[in-house]
């Protein structure tokens, strides 16, 4: 008898571990990808869980609606390293939008640079014209005045995207580059 209930026991085992408490994802079809995700989400230490669905979660979002890539994306994977899967692509999400955000800050740069430029032309051609025809009592006029108080900011925004970092171009606020006072 104590044969019989050692086969017993060890054979409930075998099925136990055979039919459930896989702590990785299954992949291959549609129902054993959501069972084995219920079952790995049930499973987790607690400490562990509310990291596990915040990582599934930038999985998800790097999918789209690409729910069968996503599912062979995590076929074989326990928890761990679905984790480190969404470092991975939280991480090239981070490097793509700071290679993003470098291209459009030299963009604006140029733009700015040009901008100046012609707003420094056109002040000499309205300074020249008004000196040479003694318009408006040689007094300057409301658009020389307007560009002249423009000037300071149009030359500070230069000066601030030469100086900033993608990272600090990233977060700034586009229209008040130059107003802002960089540390």
């Amino acid at each position: 008898m104590t044969v019989f209930k050692m086969t017993f026991l060890a054979s409930s085992f075998a099925l136990l571990a055979a039919c459930g408490g896989s702590d990785k994802i299954d992949g291959s079809t549609e129902a054993k990808f959501a069972a084995s995700m219920t079952s790995i989400s049930q499973n987790i230490d607690i400490a562990k869980k509310d990291e596990f669905d915040r990582s599934l979660s930038v999985v998800r979002a790097s999918y789209g609606s690409d729910r069968a890539g996503m599912a062979k994306a995590l076929d074989g994977k326990d928890a761990d390293a679905v984790i480190a899967l969404s470092a991975a692509i939280s991480k090239a999400q981070a490097e793509k939008e700071l290679a993003e955000a470098k291209v459009a800050q030299a963009k604006h740069l140029a733009r700015a640079r040009v901008e100046l430029a012609e707003h420094k032309q056109k002040l000499e051609e309205l300074k020249a014209h008004r000196l040479a025809t003694g318009e408006n009592g040689g007094e300057p006029s409301k658009l020389e005045l307007m560009i002249s108080d423009y000037m300071p900011a149009r030359e500070k925004a230069v000066s601030n995207l030469e100086k900033m970092t993608p990272e600090q171009y990233k977060s700034a606020d586009k229209n008040g580059i130059g107003y802002m006072e960089l540390p």
